[in-house]
């Protein structure tokens, strides 16, 4: 009877450890086509009691700050990458998950281009504009994919208690970095090795690229309660809002119809970033909330 229950919790150990089992990132199929630049580049994260935020230096001068320890959002920089000396990425972890953040002026400003979940798996850079952010969440087999983009970013997929290879096709803009039609990866999760394939359709870059780092009126800023936003001069019917926190995380969506005041008085002290999305435009700007 003794060994009957000994089995019997050898095997109940087993289940529970291939369905509590980490998932295990077993990396790209391709290397990364370009070279990293930021040599005159550097990163410090600094913590307060209750939060933490981070500071961009180019040979050791501060060019850019998050936020300060007066803030309640809490971010950090995992890692930094340059392609050029203008252009960079920055793999940014927060509260509600990892982020991926673009600069095309010399890392004076930081835009949102897309986000995933708690657990960084990996990120590959496609060309200047795309790349693909991989992240896990608690649940075993849960792996998400997302499209990083600043002219496009989108939730490509979750896939969860997958027990086959899972593919994927996708569109992109502007040519990649180097000759590149699939990019593949695996997953480990317990005895399972799976492979996903995101299948490339490779387009032209538009003729009017999305415009970044160009900021609109939003007052008062700081704001407290209601911010105002100026849409003079735009097709109210094809404008879109959305806000972002400092984290890169999408939390709001706005319709501009028939109103340009909007409450925030319910979001945390903190900075968040605007984008207005007007046919082919996207201007850019920052706000306070106190």
């Amino acid at each position: 009877m003794k060994k009957i229950i000994i089995i019997s919790f050898v095997l109940i150990f087993i289940g529970n450890k291939r369905l509590y089992s980490q998932i295990s990132f077993l990396g790209f199929d391709k290397s990364q086509c370009f070279k990293n630049e930021n040599i005159d580049y550097t990163y410090q994260n600094l913590t307060c009691s209750h939060t933490s935020y981070f500071r961009i230096y180019k040979k050791g001068t501060l060019v850019y700050e998050s936020a300060s320890c007066s803030t309640l959002e809490s971010n950090s920089v995992d890692s930094m990458i340059f392609i050029s000396e203008s252009t960079g990425f920055i793999i940014n972890s927060g509260m509600e998950g990892y982020s991926v953040l673009k600069t095309t002026d010399s890392a004076r400003t930081w835009i949102p281009i897309g986000g995933g979940t708690r657990t960084f798996l990996g990120l590959f850079l496609i060309n200047a504009n795309t790349g693909y952010l991989i992240t896990t969440w608690d649940s075993p087999k849960a792996v998400y994919i997302d499209r990083i983009s600043d002219i496009e970013h989108a939730f490509l997929t979750t896939t969860k208690d997958s027990i086959k290879d899972t593919i994927i096709k996708d569109t992109i803009f502007g040519n990649p970095f180097c000759k590149i039609d699939t990019l593949s990866f695996k997953i480990k999760n317990g005895i399972d090795t799976l492979q996903y394939k995101i299948v490339l359709n490779i387009k032209d870059l538009p003729t009017q690229v999305p415009i970044l780092n160009r900021s609109f009126d939003i007052f008062p800023n700081p704001v407290s309660d209601f911010m105002n936003i100026n849409v003079t001069g735009l097709n109210k019917s094809e404008t879109k809002i959305e806000m972002y926190n400092s984290s890169g995380m999408l939390i709001r969506i706005f319709d501009t119809l028939n109103k340009t005041r909007f409450y925030v008085g319910d979001l945390k002290t903190g900075i968040y970033i605007i984008e207005l999305f007007d046919n082919d435009k996207r201007l850019i700007s920052k706000i306070i909330k106190e």
